[in-house]
C-alpha cells in the first residue's frame, strides 16, 4: 500500500496500483494546487488594490512601511504554496513510479507464470505421448501373441483331426476286413 500526503492509502491490486486512485489523487493535486494558485493571484489583487487606495488616501507615490510587511508576508506565502506544490508533484511522481514499478513486477510474474504453465502443459504432452505410445506397443504385442496362439491352436487342431481320420480309416479297414472274414469263413 502506498501512503499519500492527506493519509490515504491506495490498495495495491493484481497489476500494481490502481490507476483510478491514482488518477483522483493527481487531479486533486491539481485542482488543489490551481485554487492555492488562484487564491494568490486574488490576495495579490487585494494587496495592489489596498495599497492603492492607501496611496490615494494619504497623496502618497511611496510605500507605506507596512506594505514592506505585507509584501515580504505574501512573498513568503508564494514560496510556501510553491513548496507545498512541489511537494504535492513529487509525492505523485514518486506514486507513479512506484505504481509503474508494481505494474512491471506484476507483469514479470504473470509472465513467469505463464511461462512455467506452457513448460508443464508441454511435459503433460510428452507424458500423454509416451503413455499413447507404450500402449501401442502393448496392444501389438498382445495382438502378436493372441495370432501366434491361434497358430498353435489351429496346427494342434489340425494334429488331432489328421489322428482322428486315420484311426477313423484305421477302423473302416479292420471293420471292413473283419466283416469279409466273417463272410468267408
Amino acid at each position: 500500500m502506498m501512503n499519500n500526503s492527506e493519509g490515504l492509502f491506495f490498495p495495491a491490486v493484481e497489476n500494481g496500483y490502481d490507476k483510478e486512485q491514482v488518477d483522483i489523487y493527481v487531479n486533486k493535486l491539481s485542482e488543489a494546487y490551481q485554487a492555492a494558485y488562484d487564491e494568490n493571484e486574488l490576495i495579490r489583487e487585494k494587496y495592489n488594490n489596498l495599497l492603492d487606495t492607501y496611496k490615494t488616501a494619504n497623496g502618497q507615490n511611496q510605500s507605506a512601511p507596512t506594505s514592506e510587511v505585507a509584501t515580504k508576508t505574501l512573498m513568503y506565502a508564494e514560496v510556501l504554496a510553491q513548496k507545498i506544490i512541489s511537494e504535492a508533484l513529487e509525492e505523485a511522481s514518486r506514486t507513479k513510479a512506484e505504481a509503474q514499478l508494481a505494474t512491471a513486477d506484476a507483469l514479470e510474474e504473470a509472465t513467469r507464470a505463464n511461462e512455467k504453465a506452457q513448460l508443464t502443459i508441454a511435459n503433460a504432452r510428452e507424458e500423454v505421448m509416451r503413455a499413447k505410445a507404450e500402449a501401442q506397443q502393448a496392444i501389438a504385442h498382445a495382438n502378436t501373441e493372441i495370432v501366434e496362439r491361434t497358430r498353435r491352436n489351429l496346427e494342434q487342431a489340425q494334429k488331432i483331426m489328421v489322428e482322428a481320420i486315420n484311426k477313423v480309416e484305421s477302423l473302416l479297414t479292420f471293420n471292413a476286413s473283419y466283416i469279409k472274414n466273417s463272410i468267408a469263413s
